[in-house]
């Protein structure tokens, strides 16, 4: 995740991120099994599945099908992660706080500040959570006169004196509460939500395409390649 959006393409781990000049950010997933399987495997069982013949079956294939719905319904449950964040790092736009990379070395809060509070939110919102008591840690870094706060394997901000690492771990806090207390944390769990039911029913019909030994119809791949060896049996 970068400090900030630029206008303009990122390709993150969570999709493309399109950022426009007004501050508009779109989510676009890759297309379906990208990553996962090679391309004609994945096309070959698009089409057995849409030409089946089998409702159930068909009804997950097309622009309108559900697996079409997912993906997009995806696409938004990630621009309102992708907006949480964007607004948890402009919260300290304009302070005296200095905010930078990790690896920078400078007195102020790191990027993992805002990725941890970040990721903790999420977790919460969708009923779990990883930062526990005691995690937060202040540590010496050898050589520098600088000491960091530590969350588990996070490097949250480096300071002078622990006690402005003590005010940093309070804002750390103070910013997980502040969301979790907000409007994206019902939006975030009601769209999760909805992705674990669609997925769900998405994989109890595959499993249900799965045990069929004969479907009704003919594959349009299946019937291509049937045509092609037999044309080149004639040859």
């Amino acid at each position: 995740m970068p400090l900030e959006f630029k206008p303009g393409t990122l390709y993150l781990s969570i999709g493309q991120v399109d950022a426009a000049e007004d501050g508009e950010i779109r989510v676009t997933l890759p297309e379906i099994g990208f990553g996962i399987a090679e391309p004609h495997l994945v096309q070959a069982l698009l089409n057995h599945l849409s030409t089946s013949r089998d409702s159930r079956f068909v009804e997950l294939t097309g622009d309108s099908g559900k697996l079409r719905i997912f993906q997009t319904n995806v696409n938004q449950y990630s621009e309102v992660l992708i907006r949480m964040y964007k607004l948890m790092i402009d919260s300290f736009s304009g302070t005296e706080t200095p905010v930078h990379e990790a690896q920078e070395l400078e007195p102020g809060l790191t990027r993992d500040f805002f990725v941890s509070a970040w990721i903790e939110i999420i977790q919460r919102a969708t009923g779990s959570g990883f930062i526990r008591e005691g995690w937060y840690k202040p540590e010496p870094i050898p050589g520098t006169g600088l000491l960091k706060l530590k969350c588990g394997g996070f490097d949250l901000a480096y300071a002078e004196n622990i006690e402005t690492l003590g005010i940093y771990e309070h804002q750390h806090k103070d910013l997980v509460e502040h969301y979790l207390e907000g409007t994206f944390v019902k939006e975030i769990n009601v769209r999760w939500r909805e992705l674990e039911i669609f997925v769900a029913e998405i994989k109890q019909v595959l499993i249900e395409f799965g045990d069929k030994v004969k479907l009704l119809g003919m594959c349009e791949l299946c019937s291509e390649t049937m045509e092609k060896d037999l044309s080149d049996d004639r040859e």
